[in-house]
């Protein structure tokens, strides 16, 4: 793993300024922006670490070497030396990206020299054309491919002074020009991607990685997006609570995860989010507005979101354990203990099998006056004890992972399952 530091340069003949980030000042009256965004961020790197400026073969005749533009200027190769770095500063030359193929080479070519697990800074400044979206573009892929962290994304705003052509007439000393921190946005897009993974899949994984990061990125610690990271961390510990409450099958546990998560949703109205953060949540708050803190009807509910994510064993599971929830809850006994809900279970086998007492197993026989009360309520809803029954044979072929005869296809389930959790709902709302 290692520092690295990009950047692409281009063929003008840059004015010369003082770049600022913040209050953290770069060196005073330079021609390009790598000077100060190297010297803001690369200062404590170490020879291990890398220092890659992408040019095309006129920029790196025009700005890369001595005297490029004709003006006896050093050029970004001699004044990155200046700086006395522990490392030797890469000139990586891409195409001019005017062609198709170009841009694909372009991108291969930046991905080529990213490592895994590298810690990236990338300047902006002076990409031309559709180079910062496809270095974005290449930034995303290795953090997938090669778990690259992308740690800042700078951009130098020369036009805040002005005109191009007027900025000669500005005093160097008035020339001023701030940094932008665009990192933000790619952590918008990080945390688009986590959201969507949860309304998609269910998976709150994601959510928790980018709650967890912090910026490193000294001098400046100017939020490589802290802020929003520090803020969503208790969105994303509450997604990650519901989403382990269904992929668990905690059923005790969905109703409150449920909970937590419409409070946080309400506290982000509080909190110094970026603006485009709140639609997503508000999605989230979307997916989430059915469950109403009942437990046998959010029972129904999580089934219902399994199936739309696709985790069908786990909806089954809490599909057939609300029916014993809502039997153990409609005789007033505590739903949570094991041996009442054992009880309800063995009264729906009875009930469907239409059992005289002296068929009961031992447990149901030491305990007729509760068999019977829990028989009195199924009299009263049988379609609850069909179906119960039903689901208890596909939740063994799904238990036995298809190990069974007659076992059904990924397909049936999930067609199936939409069925069930229909005739359940009808039994018990």
């Amino acid at each position: 793993m290692a520092k690295v530091y990009i950047s692409v340069l281009g063929v003008s003949p840059y004015k010369v300024c003082t770049y600022h980030l913040g209050d953290h000042i770069g060196p005073r009256d330079v021609r390009f922006v790598q000077e100060s965004t190297v010297s803001l961020f690369c200062g404590d790197w170490t020879e291990n670490d890398r220092i890659l400026i992408f040019t095309t073969d006129e920029a790196k005749k025009r700005n890369w070497h001595e005297n490029g533009h004709n003006d006896g200027c050093p050029g970004l190769e001699r004044r990155l030396q200046m700086l006395n770095l522990p490392m030797v500063p890469q000139c990586v030359r891409i195409p001019d990206g005017t062609k198709e193929e170009e841009i694909w080479d372009i991108f291969l070519t930046i991905d080529k020299h990213l490592h895994a697990g590298d810690e990236v800074i990338f300047d902006v400044t002076h990409a031309f054309r559709s180079i910062p979206m496809l270095a974005i573009v290449v930034l995303q892929y290795a953090k997938v491919i090669k778990n690259v962290v992308l740690k800042g994304i700078y951009y130098g705003a020369l036009e805040a002074l002005g005109k191009f052509k007027e900025i000669d007439s500005i005093p160097l000393e008035k020339r001023h020009v701030p940094i932008f921190d665009l990192t933000p946005f790619s952590n918008l897009l990080d945390w688009s991607l986590a959201i969507d993974r949860f309304l998609g899949a269910g998976d709150a994984s994601p959510a928790c990685s980018l709650a967890g990061l912090t910026s490193t990125c000294d001098p400046t610690d100017t939020s490589l997006g802290d802020g929003d990271f520090s803020e969503m961390a208790g969105i994303a510990e509450a997604l990650n609570g519901f989403s382990k409450a269904l992929s668990a099958c905690r059923g005790p546990e969905i109703a409150p995860a449920v909970a937590a998560l419409k409070e946080q949703i309400d506290l982000s109205e509080e909190k110094d989010l970026h603006p485009p953060f709140k639609p997503l949540l508000e999605r989230v708050r979307a997916e989430i507005a059915a469950f109403d803190g009942d437990e046998v009807r959010d029972g129904i509910r999580a089934a219902r979101w399994c199936r739309d994510h696709n985790l069908i064993q786990q909806g089954y599971t809490i599909l057939q354990e609300s029916i014993i929830t809502h039997l153990t809850k409609s005789a007033n006994r505590n739903s949570k203990k094991h041996f009442h809900r054992d009880v309800a279970s063995k009264a729906i086998f009875i009930f469907r099998k239409k059992l005289p007492q002296e068929s009961w197993d031992e447990t149901a026989s030491k305990h007729p006056d509760m068999i019977n009360s829990y028989v009195q309520l199924l009299a009263a809803m049988p379609e609850l004890a069909t179906v119960f029954g039903e689901l208890s044979r596909y939740r063994n072929d799904l238990n036995h992972a298809g190990y069974t005869d007659k076992s059904k296809t990924g397909d049936e389930f999930k067609a199936e399952l939409d069925g069930f959790i229909t005739r359940v709902g009808q039994a018990i709302i």
